[in-house]
């Protein structure tokens, strides 16, 4: 037989063997792990109503001792899918006792591992249960550094949550480059004395979290922060002008003033677009001028927002008639048009 063929076939039938012993070894594996899954969903089954009972009304039995992997395993599923799903202070007291209990030490050499994952899924499983003895220990890892970016988020998303009296400070020192929304998410979770200090340090705060407090005061419609934000409108910053204006559009009750009228002209068109918004949010006489002229506005998105504004107002949809059929300027017209169209659908749909 040739050299060269017997050489091929030896090849193949090394392959094949290789192959061969592969597919062995993924079949078992996945056996072991379809067995080890199986038994997993029977212990979970088993202490599901224990657990249940203890979260309800307290009735705590010793069954519910974290013994062996697979029981805590099982049982930290279960409390994770309660603490998902369940609501109330009692029973989001006993899940942090329970936890606090058994699982700080656990949870606290998970914070520690070489494993990306482990270290991300135990801050999300310390933020869902509520874990406080922790606390000092997240705050050790922020300063100590190294965290990647995504855990300097979480982290900074459980502080805030607790009330850490730290938290204001570590951000004014953190370098992390946090995309608005989760900037947003850590300041929505602040309680009243941590956004106090943040509002009262609102000069030291890098831009992207004074406009996240901006943002979480409009959100939570917190009123008694306009006289901030009004002087905010007085300043000289059309950044944070705009974002004012935006926070004050979401206010349910505000009293018109003359003085808002001033934003209309500004030379920047997202600072008009949320004063626009704003007119539409008050609803007052004093603006349904301004909204009109506004409908003639060089900036397509200022248009748009003042012909959804005056559709706030009572005659709102009669002024847009107006518009369409008597405007001398075009884009007045067809953006009066357009949103009578929108008005008319929205109609017809609902």
């Amino acid at each position: 037989m040739d050299r060269a063929l017997m050489v091929v076939l030896v090849s193949l039938v090394v392959i094949l063997i290789l192959l061969g012993t592969l597919l062995v070894y993924i079949v078992a594996r996945k056996a072991v792990e379809n067995k080890q899954a199986r038994r997993l969903e029977q212990l979970q089954e088993h202490y599901q109503l224990p657990l249940l009972r203890y979260l309800k009304d307290g009735a705590f039995t010793r069954l519910l001792v974290p013994e062996g992997r697979e029981k805590t395993e099982a049982l930290e599923n279960l409390l994770a899918l309660y603490a998902g799903v369940l609501r109330g202070e009692e029973t989001n007291g006993r899940i942090a006792e329970y936890t606090e209990l058994y699982w700080s030490e656990r949870f606290r050499r998970r914070l520690r591992s070489r494993s990306w994952s482990v270290r991300m899924n135990t801050l999300y499983r310390i933020d869902l249960f509520r874990m406080r003895s922790l606390e000092q220990e997240l705050l050790t890892r922020l300063n100590a550094g190294g965290l990647t970016n995504p855990e300097q988020v979480e982290t900074f998303r459980i502080l805030s949550s607790f009330g850490t009296k730290e938290l204001v400070g570590q951000l004014l020192q953190s370098d992390a480059d946090f995309s608005d929304f989760h900037c947003r998410s850590i300041v929505n979770r602040m309680d009243e004395q941590t956004f106090a200090e943040a509002m009262e340090r609102f000069a030291e705060l890098p831009r992207r979290w004074q406009l996240s407090l901006l943002d979480v005061i409009g959100v939570q419609r917190r009123v008694e922060r306009l006289p901030f934000l009004e002087e905010l409108l007085k300043g000289g910053d059309i950044e944070l002008r705009t974002r004012s204006l935006k926070a004050m559009s979401q206010f349910s009750l505000l009293l018109p003033k003359e003085e808002y009228l001033r934003h209309a002209d500004s030379d920047d068109w997202q600072e008009r677009v949320m004063a626009a918004r704003l007119f539409g949010a008050v609803r007052s006489a004093v603006y349904v001028r301004v909204l009109q002229r506004l409908m003639r506005d060089p900036s397509w998105w200022v248009r748009s927002q003042a012909a959804q504004s005056l559709l706030e107002y009572p005659e709102g949809r009669l002024l847009l008639e107006r518009i369409v059929e008597g405007d001398e300027d075009s884009f007045a017209r067809d953006m009066a048009l357009e949103w009578l169209e929108k008005e008319e659908t929205r109609g017809f749909i609902s």
